[in-house]
C-alpha cells in the first residue's frame, strides 16, 4: 500500500513496517517449530505427568547448564522491559501484546507492535491497511497541533 502522506519519510516508514512484519514472521515460524519438537519430545515420555510437563517446560531450560541459564535469563528481563515500552507506549494495543507475549515469544509481539505502530503513524489503519480519516490519523492531528 501506498502511504497516505506520500512524503519520502512515510515510505521509509512504510518500509520499516515491512521488514518488522518480516521479522515477526520468521520469529513466529521458529517459534512454532521449536514448541512442536518440544510437544513432541515431551510427549515421548511412557510416564508423563502433568509435574513432569511443567518441568520440562518451564524449569528445563533453566537447569540446562549456566549458559542457557543466562540466555533465559535475559530472555525474560528483555521481554519485561519490551511489554513495558510496549505498554508505555500505547497502553491498550501494549498490553495485549503484552499478554501475548508468553504466548508467542516477544519475537513475534515486539516487531509486530512496531509495525502497527509504524502503520498507525502514516495514517494507515492496521487492521484494514486503507489510510484512516484524517480525524483518526495520529500525524495528522500532530500536524494540526503545530
Amino acid at each position: 500500500p501506498k502511504p497516505a502522506q506520500g512524503s519520502r519519510m512515510d515510505t521509509d516508514r512504510a518500509k520499516l513496517a515491512a521488514f518488522y512484519s518480516l521479522l515477526a514472521g520468521a520469529s513466529l515460524l521458529m517459534h512454532m517449530h521449536n514448541l512442536c519438537n518440544f510437544w513432541e519430545h515431551a510427549f515421548s515420555y511412557d510416564d508423563m505427568t502433568f509435574e513432569r510437563l511443567v518441568w520440562e517446560f518451564f524449569y528445563g531450560p533453566l537447569y540446562g547448564g549456566y549458559c542457557q541459564y543466562s540466555i533465559t535469563m535475559d530472555l525474560v528481563f528483555t521481554s519485561v522491559a519490551a511489554s513495558v515500552f510496549m505498554i508505555a507506549s500505547h497502553p491498550v494495543r501494549g498490553f495485549i501484546m503484552a499478554v501475548l507475549t508468553p504466548l508467542l515469544s516477544i519475537a513475534v509481539t515486539f516487531p509486530l507492535f512496531l509495525v502497527l505502530e509504524s502503520l498507525d503513524e502514516i495514517g494507515y489503519s492496521p487492521l484494514t491497511l486503507s489510510p484512516k480519516s484524517p480525524s483518526n490519523a495520529r500525524v495528522i492531528k500532530k500536524k494540526k497541533k503545530n
